[in-house]
């Protein structure tokens, strides 16, 4: 994107309701899911001892995972968000301990 592209899209998105902006958020993260996606699979295919069905077994499995263990069916900004937040927590409350023993 130039600058005058950014520009506009600036422009743009401060004339968008909150459900317009979230909107367009979602659809911006699915793209860069999907794109994540796509290199995900052309890593896989570059590798000698991927084998194609390989490839689909794991695309497959990734669905299942995305679909019926994390429950969604269309990723948001607000379910991915949720991981961000819960993982630096996580991050956070492993680091204190492992301050405390340490010390203590």
């Amino acid at each position: 994107m130039n600058p005058i592209q950014k520009r506009k899209t600036l422009q743009q998105l401060r004339t968008c309701t909150a459900e317009q902006f979230w909107a367009w958020m979602n659809v911006l993260h699915n793209r860069a899911y999907e794109l994540g996606k796509k290199h995900m699979r052309e890593a896989m295919e570059c590798h000698p001892r991927i084998s194609k069905r390989m490839v689909g077994e794991v695309e497959q499995k990734a669905l299942e995972i995305c679909q019926d263990w994390d429950g969604l069916r269309e990723v948001t900004v607000d379910e991915t968000e949720i991981e961000v937040i819960e993982g630096r927590r996580a991050a956070y409350e492993a680091r204190n301990q492992a301050n405390a023993q340490a010390k203590g």
